[in-house]
């Protein structure tokens, strides 16, 4: 009996040990910072979970970069991109900001811009008979309006990294796991913007 306990609570701790070994942790903080700038003394750090295909997250945009440039150098900005499960195509829009940002963190914003402006074609009525391949296939046109016509196949086959999509399963995960400091043991005050309760 005492051998049967203790060749149970083995195999439990080696499967959980088997799925810890396979979370990749991070290596940076996680989300898109809109300047490089880093949050000075006594900054707030506003953190928006905004959805690329989604309506809400399109109208806050505006107001939030207004925001930010009015308290500006006071306040500084991390977007995370968070597709919402009723939007049927924001995972892949989500996981083309961090193809974009890793060819080019310079062309991420833009590329999110282009999804807000563009976002109705991308609604799942609109999609409704495309196949998954042609839905990636046209937000790859749409990118390369951002990234250049230099990056297409670069952009192409971020689809098929695992990185990427590792990092857009993760991303909105993996939030209150990492602390965020600008000084040893200093927080940084955040707002969390674009979360619903």
């Amino acid at each position: 009996m005492v051998l049967l306990v203790v060749l149970i609570l083995s195999l439990v701790l080696c499967s959980i040990a088997v799925s810890v070994a396979q979370i990749k942790l991070p290596r940076k903080y996680d989300g898109f910072p809109y300047s490089d700038d880093e949050a000075g003394e006594g900054s707030i750090m506003v953190e928006a979970f905004l959805d690329p295909l989604c309506p809400d997250s399109k109208d806050s945009w505006s107001p939030l970069k207004q925001a930010l440039h009015y308290y500006s150098p006071n306040v500084s900005l991390i977007v995370h991109p968070f597709p919402l499960p009723y939007h049927s195509n924001s995972y892949i829009a989500s996981r083309a900001l961090h193809i974009a940002n890793k060819i080019n963190s310079s062309t991420t914003f833009p590329l999110l811009e282009l999804f807000f402006r563009f976002q109705e074609k991308y609604y799942n009525d609109q999609t409704l008979n495309m196949t998954r391949a042609s839905i990636i296939n046209d937000i790859t046109n749409l990118a390369i309006l951002a990234v250049g016509n230099s990056s297409l196949l670069a952009f192409k086959d971020g689809f098929k990294d695992p990185e990427t999509n590792t990092a857009q399963i993760i991303s909105f995960k993996e939030e209150e796991e990492i602390p965020r400091t600008r000084k040893k043991d200093q927080a940084i005050p955040r707002i969390l913007v674009g979360l619903r309760t």
